[in-house]
């Protein structure tokens, strides 16, 4: 199961659909928790080094399938994790 991910399907808005959106969500909640998964020591998230957010992203397309990735689904999900 840990080669697994969870398809994430984005509507018209640029918004996740349905459940998967609520896993996404949740999932990034726990991720923002998780200093071993992702040690980020600023209250500033404009402050966080662009290589730790790259990593992050990577990290989370691990996790999650975006069946059509573009640009606005990663900014949608940083924006998410940033505002966690």
């Amino acid at each position: 199961m840990e080669n697994r991910r969870v398809i994430v399907e984005f509507g018209p808005y640029n918004q996740p659909e349905e459940g998967s959106g609520g896993i996404l969500g949740t999932w990034l909640g726990m991720l923002s928790t998780d200093l071993k998964k992702f040690p980020i020591p600023y209250d500033d998230w404009r402050k966080v080094p662009q290589w730790r957010k790259d990593d992050a992203w990577e990290y989370i397309k691990s996790k999650f399938y975006f069946e059509v990735p573009n640009e606005n689904h990663k900014m949608f999900v940083m924006k998410s994790l940033r505002n966690i």
